[in-house]
């Protein structure tokens, strides 16, 4: 009876076993998808500060080109509305680029979140495999 028992138990810890290695399977998979968001996240974070550098330079153009064009002419009095619109247009580009900027700081902390759930699905991996290797032996029969 207690061999049948221990029998049954170590089908049951082989069955949960490989049921671990397939999710290690799965975990494998997801690492590496998660890795490439990572540096797909740093590759685009990168390129929205470049673009953030890039508009404040020319908004700061557009400002001291604003400042040159003094008179009241009419051709003048254009210019510095076409100016205030192309400045409202790159504060509104600014401020989505830090809307933009935030959201991928939310996604880098849930990818964070998914490495840390995936080190612990192979820390408990870990622990089954040495519970299932002491069940072996306590599964010989003893003489």
């Amino acid at each position: 009876n207690r061999e049948q028992q221990c029998q049954k138990s170590q089908g049951n810890i082989n069955n949960f076993h490989e049921y671990l290695d397939s999710l290690d399977q799965e975990i494998a998979v997801r690492h590496k998808a998660v890795r490439k968001a990572e540096y797909d996240l740093d590759n685009a974070q990168w390129a929205l500060s470049e673009l953030e550098d890039t508009l404040a330079k020319q908004k700061q153009m557009a400002e001291d080109t604003q400042k040159l064009l003094e008179g009241d002419e009419q051709a003048v009095a254009d210019a510095r509305e076409m100016f205030a619109a192309v400045n409202k247009d790159m504060d509104q580009i600014i401020e989505q680029i830090g809307l933009a900027k935030n959201l991928l700081e939310k996604l880098r902390e849930e990818l964070s979140n998914m490495k840390k759930a995936s080190e612990a699905i192979l820390a408990s991996r870990r622990v089954v495999a040495s519970f299932s290797a002491v069940a072996s032996v306590l599964a010989e029969p003893t003489m």
